[in-house]
């Protein structure tokens, strides 16, 4: 890895320092993971299992690389802000093969396009753990194989095992066909932006994510945000010198301390013990819940936290605790003259956030011009351009779990020290949903530069800035200047077994519901034409909870089955009271527009019946992509359905499948983990329709052999 990748990281202290009232003073970056198990090789070396992934093929070299090792086991964090807690988390190397360091300062890997990704996930989980010590791995918002043999791909469809050691290769693409995020058939670098990694064991990633098994991600150039900044000329050295790049890691815990031990009073290194699975309680807090409530007898909240004290004096107290990089409510202080991008990702596995960079001397939220959600660096989609952009000015920054935003927060000091607070607003998402606290996450310096440099004016007056009560419920994007050209003519091929697919020559989206019963969280899809009339029986699965035999077997069961070289409208629908987060693996997605292929008439690309998130999506605050650059996601939220529950909530989204490292089988499902875990997720497989896939009985019976032999758990050499 060349390490130089990582320099416009802003220089902060290295250590942890702890001031007088036990906060951190300084916030850390990320630990920059050793080698981070990447290297350069030529594009096409390593070629992709054509048609359905059911057998592996050897892969092209990558030359001599030592993998980025990420060491599981159920050890003491030391850091866990002020606490010492006792996790199955994961542990770094900071050289080659030397002893793993366990820190809750979670690590980056940063790489290119071309880039082969190296993963070791050393299980030293016993089978004795809560979760019986398996796990497996995700990069999440990445586009590579799903390959499901050794050396594994992105593939979740699989259990690491105890005392094992699991190899995991990810070849990035260095360009993708046109259609995948442009509108027109020339290859588009792969895209720059910010993804994260971390388990994904069906069942348990809840906790697993909890406990810290997460990481950061970053692929591409590392100045692509900067660039994407309007009005900031980014190709001068002096411009680099006035922009400082910042990680903002975002993760919840729940500890029980010590009598009267808060994060704000407590000896660093105070042991905790974590709280989790069914305890994990997110009503705990409903005196700093948005609306907030009465404070309810022995509650006591502080910046970063907020908690219950025990029954009695000697009884341990409950603390919630947000941390940033780990750390409890540190400081993030900007250099005389030099402006900030935050790169934040919500690593938590459930936390709702909605940011806010508030003026301490006003009270009043600061604008925050946002250049990129979910890891697609707005302007990077068109080769050659270098004055495209899509941004929009935010005051309120939603980010549901997996979510992620690259912020630029110009210094606004002026000749004197002026200081800030980033916090979150807190949210309930919906009536039946989850009342997440409002928190204070860290507290900002902007350092005056009178004496120094004057930061360039960074506002544009293009983007805009949009009064709150004006906001419609409903989104509805304009079909001026995009004009999609012509994709790839429709093959029929055969499909794959248990293949639900679209029907060719014919105008039809797919439906996804997202349902609960009083025990469980299901997903139905069904294949609808343009009024919404179900076509037939055969194109509907479910309401369902995700069928435990497609972890092993994917293709045992019916299934979602995109052709390659095909866009798909989708319309997702809430019946439920609960905001629910749409994600899937190996692609991204837009809003819907009219002229897309299934899209009904008279479009309505959001559906908010309850009025919940309308105020706080970019597209909804007039954020509207133009003829050359789309905002493209890869988790968006699902509106819950009206109080009444007569009247769902509907997000349309069209999906690309034109990338041939999306052949094979994923998932798709709801990142609110718990959700997940309750069954909230369903199979995807991409098949490409040029290759023909016999039907012949037995031939169909050896490919779903070979596919559950390759996912079946598999040891270390």
């Amino acid at each position: 890895m060349n390490l130089t990748r990582m320099t416009v990281a802003l220089a902060l202290p290295a250590c942890l320092l702890i001031s007088n009232d036990g906060r951190a003073a300084e916030l850390q970056q990320p630990v920059v993971l050793f080698t981070a198990g990447v290297a350069t090789h030529p594009p096409d070396t390593s070629p992709q299992p054509p048609g359905s992934v059911t057998t592996c093929t050897a892969l092209g070299a990558h030359g001599p690389v030592d993998p980025g090792r990420l060491t599981l086991a159920d050890t003491t964090f030391p850091d866990v802000g002020p606490y010492a807690v006792t996790l199955p988390g994961y542990g770094t190397s900071t050289k080659a093969r030397s002893a793993p360091q366990f820190s809750y300062n979670p690590a980056i890997v940063s790489a290119s396009p071309g880039d082969t990704l190296r993963f070791d996930i050393v299980n030293h989980l016993t089978a004795a753990e809560p979760e019986g010590g398996i796990t497996n791995f995700h990069a999440h918002g990445i586009i590579a194989s799903p390959r499901p043999c050794n050396p594994l791909g992105d593939y979740i469809l699989v259990e690491d095992q105890p005392g094992q050691t699991t190899h995991y290769r990810m070849d990035i693409p260095v360009a993708l066909p046109g259609h995948m995020f442009g509108n027109d058939s020339a290859p588009r670098p792969y895209p720059s932006g910010l993804l994260w990694f971390h388990a994904h064991l069906h069942g348990t990633t809840h906790d697993s994510v909890m406990a810290g098994q997460s990481g950061l991600l970053y692929i591409g150039d590392l100045h692509a945000d900067l660039r994407a900044a309007p009005n900031l000329d980014a190709s001068t050295a002096s411009t680099l010198d006035r922009t400082d790049v910042v990680y903002l890691a975002l993760r919840d815990i729940q500890l029980t301390v010590p009598p009267a031990a808060e994060p704000d009073t407590v000896t660093p290194g105070t042991n905790a013990t974590w709280v989790k699975g069914e305890d994990y309680n997110t009503g705990l807090c409903p005196s700093v819940a948005n609306p907030p409530l009465p404070p309810a007898p022995g509650e006591f909240s502080g910046p970063g936290y907020c908690g219950v004290h025990g029954t009695s004096t000697s009884a341990p107290d409950t603390v919630w605790m947000y941390t940033v990089n780990g750390q409890y409510y540190p400081t993030i202080t900007f250099r005389p003259g030099a402006h900030q991008i935050w790169r934040i990702a919500n690593l938590s596995a459930s936390a709702t956030y909605v940011l806010q960079l508030v003026d301490d001397a006003t009270g009043q939220p600061q604008v925050l011009n946002v250049l990129a959600l979910d890891g697609l660096v707005a302007g990077t989609s068109a080769p050659g351009a270098t004055d495209l952009h899509v941004g929009v000015k935010l005051k309120n920054l939603l980010l549901l779990p997996a979510s992620r935003a690259e912020v630029f927060v110009a210094n606004v000091a002026g000749t004197k020290t002026r200081p800030m607070t980033l916090r979150t607003t807190g949210i309930t998402t919906g009536p039946a949903g989850d009342p997440w606290p409002q928190m204070s996450l860290a507290r900002v310096v902007m350092e005056p530069y009178a004496a120094g440099p004057t930061p360039q004016t960074v506002l544009d007056p293009t983007l805009l800035e949009t009064d709150a009560a004006a906001i419609p419920l409903d989104v509805t994007l304009p079909n001026a200047a995009r004009t999609l050209s012509p994709v790839i003519a429709p093959v029929a091929g055969i499909a794959p077994v248990n293949c639900v697919t679209l029907p060719l020559n014919t105008t039809v989206r797919r439906r996804v519901t997202f349902s609960e019963t009083p025990t469980e969280f299901e997903l139905q899809s069904e294949v609808v034409t343009p009024n919404g009339t179900p076509i037939d029986a055969s194109h509907t699965i479910g309401p369902e909870q995700f069928p435990m035999a497609a972890a092993t077997a994917p293709n045992s069961v019916p299934h979602v089955c995109p052709r390659l070289g095909t866009r798909e409208v989708w319309e997702l629908v809430n019946t439920t009271q609960e905001l629910h987060n749409f994600h899937i693996h190996q692609t991204k997605f837009r809003l819907s527009v009219q002229s897309d292929p299934g899209a009904p008439e008279n479009l309505v690309a959001v559906q908010d019946p309850s009025g919940l998130i309308a105020h706080y999506e970019p597209e909804a605050q007039g954020a509207v992509p133009d003829a050359d650059v789309d905002m493209w996601h890869d988790t968006l939220p699902v509106p819950p359905a009206s109080l009444d529950g007569k009247t769902p909530g509907r997000t349309f989204v069209t999906i690309p499948f034109f990338a041939t490292q999306q052949v094979g089988d994923f998932v798709f499902h709801c990142h609110y983990l718990d959700h997940e875990d309750g069954g909230m997720m369903a199979i995807a497989q991409v098949w490409d329709p040029t290759v023909v896939a016999s039907t012949d009985p037995i031939a169909q019976l050896a490919s779903l052999m070979t596919n559950a032999i390759c996912a079946l758990p598999r040891r270390a050499p």
